[in-house]
């Protein structure tokens, strides 16, 4: 239904016919690092996998990203920001003696009582809650998933279990879904690590399986935050059946967004490479670009596209190291802001292979312009769209368009997909130029008077 819905030409389901038209994917571009570890307290750290930004009460930004002391001990961090470039890290008092002897309270670790480690988090304000639960945190330990909540988003008391199913590990995504009304979370899916006698293979025996040992994603949803979540885990992903037929590429985290009545995310994916002996693998670790309408069912429109053009982090040309996207982009000045954390080495690299720290940075996209219809060979293109429903009460169709030359739009009867009167291309008045927000208008016609209607629209490009 067009109703204050984006539709993204990264959408492919939208891609019914070309003629003398194409499709790629954009890249956002490296604007600058923001954020490292400088502080005395933080020298044995790294960053881990990344939380989110938020806007907090007082307009100001909120970035909570984890740390990790070792593999199993991690815990949050925040940072405050006015402008999304310069961040500062408040010192907070709220871990006196948590983590080390010398911890006096000067850092800006947040605080989840009863619980001194915690992975995997995802903070974010939830705008139907009551004052002292506004705050909302997933995190993880081991195989269990739990939600906590907090007043001031500085210090979390634990409230519910969404998950004990197990199959879990890095980074998750927990938000208040605009489209369904639920509190929703996004996680790892773990495949096949146990023999069919339901015992744990060795990594070895599970990598030259036929069926190996992959991450994918699953999902659950809930009508509370607190308590215990009902039902199981949901399987959406399986990167076996989405992304190769071979089982060596892993989506290692979800990261996903709900969007203007759809669904997009910035995963990362790990193409793994198995070392001679099996013993494990290592590969690059990079975000994409994937889509969907209803939240479960996903495309890839180009599985191997950086979504983030790396050449500022990668100190070869072409060697990505880990790259892991922040679970929320801020849509500012008509762009979106992307944060995302770099590490120069390859998962399971030696650490001597690059003596360069984790760090934070910023990129930015043209606001919907994950990808882009483009015009071939200097002639007029066409992009057909599948069925699409006009909503009764429907005012205007708005066009995010760069032409240098012009872009005329004709609606089409769904039916017959022949254009309808007043609709057709000779009286489409062309658009050129750049705009976010270009209506698309005809000489003797108004959209208002196909509402209710089944129409397809044929975007001509000069």
């Amino acid at each position: 239904k067009v109703k204050g819905v984006r539709f993204l030409a990264a959408d492919t389901t939208l891609h019914a016919k070309f003629e003398n038209a194409e499709f790629s994917m954009c890249q956002a571009r490296h604007i600058c690092k923001v954020l490292e570890l400088d502080q005395q307290w933080e020298k044995p750290l790294t960053f881990a996998t990344p939380g989110g930004i938020l806007v907090d009460e007082d307009g100001r930004l909120r970035m909570y990203y984890e740390l990790r002391w070792s593999h199993t001990e991690r815990c949050c961090a925040v940072a405050f920001s006015d402008d999304g470039i310069v961040w500062t890290k408040p010192q907070l008092g709220l871990t006196q003696g948590k983590y080390f002897p010398e911890d006096n309270g000067d850092n800006n670790l947040i605080n989840l009582i009863d619980t001194k480690w915690y992975k995997g988090t995802c903070v974010f304000r939830d705008p139907v809650a009551a004052a002292d639960e506004r705050y909302k945190m997933s995190w993880r330990m081991g195989g269990e998933m739990f939600t906590a909540v907090s007043a001031d988003g500085l210090t979390f008391r634990n409230v519910g279990m969404a998950s004990n199913e197990g199959n879990l590990d890095s980074s998750n995504v927990s938000f208040l879904d605009p489209m369904t009304g639920k509190y929703t979370i996004y996680c790892r899916w773990w495949f096949d690590k146990f023999n069919a006698q339901g015992k744990k293979d060795p990594l070895p025996a599970r990598l030259k399986r036929p069926n190996r040992t992959r991450r994918g994603v699953s999902m659950k949803r809930s009508d509370n935050w607190g308590g215990n979540w009902p039902g199981k885990r949901k399987l959406i992903i399986d990167p076996k059946n989405v992304l190769d037929d071979d089982g060596w590429i892993d989506i290692y985290t979800p990261c996903v967004r709900p969007y203007y009545g759809q669904y997009v995310a910035l995963p990362t994916v790990y193409f793994r490479v198995p070392f001679p002996d099996y013993t494990s693998s290592s590969g690059q670790l990079y975000p994409v670009f994937m889509h969907s309408v209803d939240g479960e069912q996903w495309h890839f429109p180009a599985r191997k596209h950086p979504i983030i053009d790396l050449t500022a982090n990668t100190e070869k040309k072409g060697e990505i190291g880990m790259v892991f996207c922040m679970s929320t982009m801020l849509e500012r000045d008509s762009e979106l802001w992307i944060y995302y954390v770099y590490h120069h080495r390859k998962h399971h690299e030696p650490r001597e292979i690059s003596t360069l720290p984790a760090t934070i940075h910023l990129a930015k996209l043209r606001v919907d312009g994950f990808g882009v219809v483009r015009p071939k060979n200097g002639k007029i293109g066409q992009w057909t769209t599948p069925l699409l429903h006009l909503d009764k009460d429907v005012k205007a169709l708005v066009l995010n368009v760069d032409a240098k030359g012009a872009v005329r739009v004709e609606v089409l009867d769904a039916k017959t997909k022949k254009a309808i009167k007043g609709f057709d291309v000779a009286n489409a008045l062309p658009i050129s130029g750049d705009h976010l927000n270009a209506q698309a208008t005809w000489k003797n016609a108004r959209l208002e008077k196909l509402a209710g209607r089944n129409i397809c629209l044929r975007f001509h490009l000069d």
